[in-house]
C-alpha cells in the first residue's frame, strides 16, 4: 500500500471513467482455474506420450537391428554362397530353419527365401505331388466337377503337419505365406510368378488350420482374387483340387469358430459374380456338407442384419449361389433356412427402396401416374406390387446366373421335386422361403401355389398329399394347442417363427386349393384334403384371426421386431376364414353360431369403442378403386378392423344396431338430423317417376343423404294432396325401385329363381345407362340410410360386388344351373376333352338375332380346350358370366351405392346379410310382435270389438296371406330386421266409417291400415283377403 507524508493510510482513490467495474467475480476466478488445471493435465499428458512414442521408437529400432543381425546370420547359415537357394535339410532341421525364419521374416525383403523354404517344406513332407488319381485323368475328366472325395488324399496328408509341433511357428509361417500370396497375385506379370502363386496356393490350403480368425476375410479374398484370375487357364486344370481344398479347409464343423469361418466363407465368396464358375468346379453335395452342414446360425435378426448390410448386387450373388446349390441339395434344411433369409433381405431392401421414393420431394415436372400409382401404397396387395416392381428392376440388371437361378426356383419341375421329397426336417424352412419367394413374385403366385397344392404324395409319407402332410406336421408343433382360445400374439409370435412361416404357406395353398374347388367337392373326403379336419382348421382360424385384429399394438410390435411378417399372416388367415365361412352359409358343414365369438366381447363397450374409432375416421373417405382389393385394416381402429373382416365373430342383431347409430352419428355430423337440413324438394309424375327421380338427384352424389321432399303429380297432371312428412319419401323409393327393378323396364335381368341382377345387353353399358345405374345404387344406399326395405331380392354374386369382392365358380348356380352342370360335367370328364367335346376359348354371346364370338384369351379360337387347360376354361367362362360383362354395370352401381353408405359400414355384413338390409328378415311374420308395436286411430282402441277379430283373423291366415297383409300395409312383404318395433312410423289402425261392403285400404307411405267398422269375423276375413290378395295398397288419407 502507498504511503502518503499527509498522516493517511488510505489508497489513493482510483477513478475509471469507462463505467466498468474492475474487480473480478468468483465464476470468473474459478474458471481461469480450471484453464489453468487443464493445461498443467495437457502438458503432463503430453510429457507422458512423448516418453512412451520415445520407449516405442528405441523398441522398435531395437527389433529391427536385432531382425536385421538374425536375417545376415540366417542368410549366411541356409542359403549356398550368397545365393536364393536353401541348402538341403532334413526335415528336423528344415523345422529349426524355420522357427529362426518366421522370427525376422518380411514379405518385402524376404519373399525369394521364403519362396525356397515353402517348397522345400512340401517336398520334405512329401505334399507337393497333386492326388494320384488326378495325374491319371485326361484333359476331359479334368473339367468333371471336384467331390469330396478328390479331397481325401488331402486331408490325409494334413495330418502330417499337426505332428510338427511348435504351433506358433506354423501360425507366423501360415501368416506370412499368406502375405507372401497376396504380394504374388499383385506383382504377378510372368510364368515365374505363377509357379510362386501355385506354390503358396497349396502351401495356404495344407497350413489354413493355423490362420488367426481376424486372417481368414482376407484369406479368402486372396483365393477368390486368384480364381476369377486364373480359372479359365489350362494349367490352371493340374491344381483345381487344390485350389478346392484350400477354399474348404478351413470350415470344420467340430470348430468353435465354426460360426465365424462359415459366415466368412458366405459374405466373401458367394457374393462375386464368380461364384457361377466356382459351383461348376464343385459339386453341390462338397459345396453344401462344407458350408452349410447341420448347424445354424444362433440369431436370426442378427444374420438379417449382416445380410441387409450388403448392397444388392452381392445379395443378389449370394441368393443365386444359394439357389444353385439348391437345385440338387433340396435336402438341405439349413440351406433352405439361409436362403429364406437372403429372399427376406432382398425384399426389405426393395421395400426401402418404395419407401425412400415416396418420401422423395415431388417433381413436378414429372409424370404424375406413378405418384397416383403410390397414393394407394398403404394397401397391403399394392404395397406387395409396388415392391415387387422394384425387386424385378433390381433383378433384371444382374448377372444371367442370377436370373436364371431365380427362375429355377419358380418352375413346375422344381416345386414339384422340392415339395414331393419334403421331411419333416425340411418342411419349415422350405415353407419360409416359398412364403418370401410369393412377396417377391406375386404376378407368380397363382402358378405357384398350384403346383404345390397338385402334389398329391411326398415321399415320406405316400399316403398323404402335401397339404396333409403339413397340416399333419403343424399339430405336432409346439405352438398348435395355444389356438384352443384367443390367440395372445405378442407371448407366441416371437417364438417358433419358423412354424408360422409353415401355417403362412399351408394356409395360402389350401386357399389356392379352395380357388378351384367346388361345394361339392370341398364336402367330399376325396377331394378335399383337409375334409376330416374342418372344424378344427375354423376354430384355429377365428381364434389366431381374433388375436391378430384385437391386439393391435402386440401384432405391430412383433412386426417391426420379428422375422415374421404379421401382415401377411393376417391377410392370409382373414382370407381363408371368409372363404370357409362363405361355404359354411351356402352348405353347412359347422353349426352356424360355431363362427361367433361374442364370448370374448362386452358388446355395450365394443359399440361405445367403435363409434369412437368412426367419428376419429370420420374425415377418411373408403376408396374402392376398381379391380383393386380394399385391405380393410388401420392400426387405430382394432374395433372396426374386426367388424370390417370379420363381422360373423358379432350377432347380426348387434351390427344393425351399430349400423343404425353410425348412420345417426353421420346424420348429426352433416347436418341431415334438422328438420329442414340441406332440404330438397322434387316434383315427381307418376308416369315418369324415375326419368323425375334422376333429374331431381342424380346430381346431389353425398348430399342425398339428406332430407328430401316429394310433391306427387299423377298421371293426368294433377298435383296429389299431402304434405311429405316422410311418407311420400317413403313411396317414392319404394315406387321408383319397384319400376326399375321390372325386368320389362330393361335395366335388370333375372334369374330362374326370380332374382335381380344387372342387365348384360350392350346398350347397358351405354354411358347414360350406366349413369342410371349409379343412380340406382344412390336409390338403394338411400332407403338403407332411411331404414326404408323395399321389395326387391338381389343374386348373391351381385350383391357380393357391391362389397368389391369378385364372383366365384359356385355363383354360377344362381345364375345360371344349366351351366353350372355342364362345366362340372366338363370338370370330372373321364375322356378325351378335346376330341369328344370339341370346345375352345370362345363363348357366344346372343343378342337381338346377332351372334357375337367372345375370345376368352388371345387367339381363343384357335385353342382347343384340353383335359389340361380345363381348369382354366371353367374358371374363364365363370369369370366371363360372373364379372367380364357385368363389370361396368357394377362399377356404376357400386360407385353411386358408396356415395351414401360408408363402405366401412357395408364391410360389417355378408351379402345374405346385405339383402336382408335392402328387403326384410325372410323369417315367419311374428303377429304378436306386430300386435304389441300397433297403434290406433279414429276411436279404435285394443278392446275394440272389430280390433279382436282382425287380431284373430290375421292369426289364421297362412304364411302366404300373413306376407301379403304385410306387403299391403307396409310395401315389403317381410317383416323388419329388428321387428316391428322398428317400423317407421309405427303400424297403425284407424276406422273408415261403419259401411261394411267397403274394403278396408291402406297407406303404405306411413304403414297406415284403414279398417271398416265390422261386426262379423267371417266378412272381416273375406273382405281383408279380397283387399291383401290384390296387390293393392298406396291408397290416400
Amino acid at each position: 500500500m502507498p504511503l502518503s507524508f499527509e498522516g493517511t493510510f488510505k489508497a489513493k482513490r482510483n477513478v475509471n471513467l469507462g463505467g466498468k467495474r474492475n474487480t473480478n467475480d468468483r465464476g470468473e476466478l474459478i474458471r481461469k482455474a480450471a484453464i489453468e488445471r487443464k493445461n498443467r493435465e495437457e502438458k503432463r499428458r503430453t510429457e507422458s506420450v512423448s516418453i512412451h512414442l520415445q520407449s516405442l521408437s528405441r523398441g522398435l529400432l531395437c527389433r529391427e537391428r536385432l531382425k536385421n543381425e538374425f536375417r545376415s546370420q540366417w542368410y549366411e547359415t541356409y542359403l549356398v554362397g550368397g545365393a536364393q537357394k536353401l541348402v538341403l535339410l532334413d526335415l528336423d532341421k528344415l523345422q529349426e530353419c524355420i522357427q529362426k525364419f518366421v522370427i525376422f521374416a518380411d514379405p518385402q525383403l524376404d519373399f525369394a527365401a521364403f519362396r525356397s523354404i515353402t517348397s522345400e517344406l512340401l517336398s520334405s513332407m512329401h505334399l507337393d505331388a497333386p492326388p494320384n488319381d488326378l495325374l491319371k485323368c485326361d484333359s476331359n475328366e479334368l473339367n468333371n466337377k471336384v467331390e469330396l472325395s478328390d479331397l481325401s488324399m488331402f486331408y490325409t496328408a494334413k495330418s502330417k503337419i499337426f505332428a510338427l509341433g511348435f504351433p506358433w511357428v506354423w501360425q507366423r509361417f501360415t501368416t506370412l505365406c499368406l502375405k507372401s500370396f497376396k504380394k504374388a497375385l499383385q506383382t504377378n506379370e510372368n510364368a515365374k510368378e505363377d509357379s510362386d502363386l501355385y506354390l503358396f496356393l497349396k502351401t495356404l490350403g495344407y497350413f489354413s488350420d493355423f490362420l488367426e480368425l481376424h486372417e481368414i476375410p482376407d484369406y479368402y479374398e486372396c483365393l477368390m482374387t486368384f480364381y476369377e484370375f486364373y480359372h479359365r487357364r489350362k494349367e490352371f486344370l493340374e491344381f483345381k483340387s487344390s485350389f478346392v481344398f484350400s477354399l474348404f479347409n478351413p470350415l470344420d464343423e467340430t470348430k468353435s469358430a465354426f460360426n465365424n469361418i462359415q459366415e466368412y466363407f458366405i459374405f466373401n465368396v458367394f457374393t462375386r459374380p464368380s461364384y457361377e464358375f466356382l459351383l461348376n468346379d464343385v459339386s453341390s453335395n462338397l459345396a453344401v456338407s462344407k458350408v452349410f452342414p447341420s448347424v445354424s446360425f444362433s440369431e436370426d435378426e442378427d444374420m438379417m442384419s449382416k445380410l441387409l448390410s450388403l448392397d444388392t448386387s452381392k445379395l443378389f450373388c449370394m441368393g443365386g449361389a444359394c439357389l444353385h446349390l439348391l437345385h440338387t441339395e433340396v435336402e438341405s434344411s439349413f440351406l433352405w433356412f439361409f436362403s429364406s433369409l437372403i429372399l427376406d433381405s432382398l425384399y426389405t431392401h426393395s421395400e426401402n427402396s418404395v419407401i425412400n421414393r415416396l418420401n422423395a420431394p415431388m417433381d413436378l415436372g414429372e409424370d404424375d401416374d406413378e405418384d397416383e400409382e403410390y397414393s394407394f401404397v398403404q394397401d397391403y396387395y399394392v404395397h406387395l406390387q409396388l415392391v415387387a416392381k422394384q425387386f424385378r428392376s433390381l433383378l433384371c440388371s444382374q448377372i444371367l446366373s442370377v436370373q436364371r437361378a431365380f427362375a429355377e426356383a419358380l418352375s413346375s419341375n422344381f416345386i414339384t421335386k422340392v415339395f414331393s421329397e419334403i421331411t419333416s426336417n425340411t418342411i419349415l424352412n422350405i415353407s419360409h422361403f416359398y412364403s418370401s419367394i410369393l412377396k417377391l413374385f406375386p404376378s407368380n403366385r397363382t402358378s405357384i401355389l398350384m403346383y404345390v397344392s397338385l402334389i398329391d404324395q411326398v415321399r415320406v409319407e405316400p399316403s398323404m398329399s402335401f397339404v396333409q402332410y403339413s397340416w399333419n406336421i403343424f399339430t405336432k408343433s409346439p405352438v398348435f394347442p395355444l389356438f384352443s382360445k384367443k390367440v395372445d400374439v405378442k407371448s407366441i409370435l416371437q417364438t417358433d417363427s419358423a412354424h408360422w412361416y409353415q401355417l403362412q404357406f399351408l394356409l395360402d395353398v389350401y386357399s389356392r386349393m379352395l380357388f378351384t374347388m367346388i361345394d361339392e367337392e370341398f364336402h367330399s373326403v376325396k377331394y378335399n384334403p383337409l375334409y376330416n379336419v374342418r372344424e378344427e382348421l375354423c376354430i384355429l382360424l377365428k381364434n389366431f384371426v381374433l388375436g391378430l385384429y384385437w391386439d393391435v399394438n402386440a401384432s405391430k410390435e412383433v412386426n417391426d421386431n420379428s422375422l415374421v411378417d404379421v401382415t401377411q399372416l393376417r391377410v392370409s388367415s382373414t382370407s381363408l376364414l371368409q372363404r370357409l365361412f362363405r361355404i359354411n352359409y351356402r352348405k353347412p358343414y359347422v353349426q352356424e353360431n360355431m363362427f361367433m365369438m361374442e364370448e370374448y366381447f362386452n358388446l355395450s363397450e365394443f359399440e361405445a369403442g367403435a363409434l369412437q374409432e368412426a367419428q376419429s375416421a370420420s374425415n377418411m373417405d373408403a376408396d374402392l378403386s376398381s379391380g383393386m382389393k380394399v385391405d380393410n385394416y388401420n392400426e387405430l381402429r382394432p374395433k372396426l378392423n374386426i367388424l370390417n373382416n370379420c363381422s360373423f365373430f358379432l350377432p347380426f342383431r348387434f351390427r344393425i344396431h351399430l349400423l343404425q347409430q353410425l348412420i345417426t352419428m353421420d346424420k348429426q355430423a352433416n347436418g341431415f338430423i334438422q328438420p329442414f337440413g340441406h332440404l330438397k324438394h322434387a316434383v315427381i309424375r307418376r308416369n315418369r317417376i324415375f326419368d323425375d327421380g334422376f333429374d331431381a338427384f342424380f346430381n346431389l352424389g353425398k348430399m342425398f343423404k339428406g332430407t328430401i321432399r316429394i310433391t306427387f303429380v299423377d298421371e293426368h297432371g294433377v298435383v296429389e294432396e299431402g304434405i311429405d312428412g316422410g311418407g311420400l319419401t317413403k313411396e317414392f323409393l319404394t315406387s321408383i325401385c319397384k319400376t326399375v327393378f321390372d325386368i320389362n323396364y330393361g335395366l335388370f335381368s333375372e334369374t330362374k329363381a326370380h332374382l335381380l341382377y344387372p342387365n348384360t345387353h350392350g346398350y347397358a353399358q351405354d354411358i347414360e345407362r350406366l349413369r342410371c345405374y349409379e343412380f340406382l345404387g344412390m336409390l338403394i344406399g338411400k332407403c338403407i340410410y332411411e331404414g326404408i326395405q323395399i321389395d326387391a331380392a338381389f343374386a348373391a354374386f351381385f350383391v357380393s360386388k357391391w362389397l368389391g369382392h369378385p364372383s366365384y365358380f359356385d355363383d354360377l348356380t344362381s345364375l345360371d344351373n344349366n351351366l353350372y352342370e355342364g362345366l362340372i360335367f366338363l370338370k370330372n370328364y373321364d375322356g378325351d376333352v378335346e376330341n369328344d367335346l370339341a370346345l375352345n376359348f370362345t363363348v357366344v354371346h346372343e343378342e337381338f338375332g346377332v351372334r357375337n364370338v367372345i375370345e376368352l384369351i388371345p387367339n381363343g379360337g384357335n385353342v382347343a380346350v384340353t383335359n389340361d387347360n380345363r381348369l382354366q376354361y371353367i374358371h374363364l367362362i365363370s369369370n366371363y358370366y360372373l364379372n367380364a360383362r357385368l363389370s361396368k354395370q357394377c362399377r356404376a352401381f357400386t360407385n353411386g351405392f358408396t356415395q351414401i353408405i360408408d363402405p366401412h359400414w357395408l364391410a360389417m355384413f355378408h351379402e345374405n346379410e346385405i339383402q336382408v338390409l335392402v328387403g326384410g328378415d325372410p323369417v315367419p311374420i311374428d303377429v304378436n310382435d306386430l300386435k304389441k308395436n300397433t297403434v290406433y286411430a279414429g276411436g279404435y282402441e285394443l278392446k275394440s270389438p272389430t280390433i279382436q277379430m282382425f287380431w284373430e283373423v290375421l292369426r289364421e291366415l297362412d304364411e302366404e296371406d300373413k306376407r301379403n297383409f304385410v306387403k299391403f300395409v307396409t310395401s315389403v312383404a317381410r317383416p323388419p330386421i329388428l321387428g316391428f318395433k322398428a317400423l317407421m312410423p309405427a303400424f297403425c289402425i284407424r276406422t273408415n266409417g261403419e259401411d261394411e261392403s267397403r274394403l278396408p285400404t291402406a297407406s303404405t307411405c306411413v304403414n297406415l291400415l284403414k279398417l271398416p267398422i265390422y261386426t262379423s269375423k267371417q266378412t272381416l276375413k273375406e273382405k281383408l283377403l279380397v283387399s291383401v290378395r290384390s296387390g293393392g295398397g298406396f291408397g290416400f288419407s
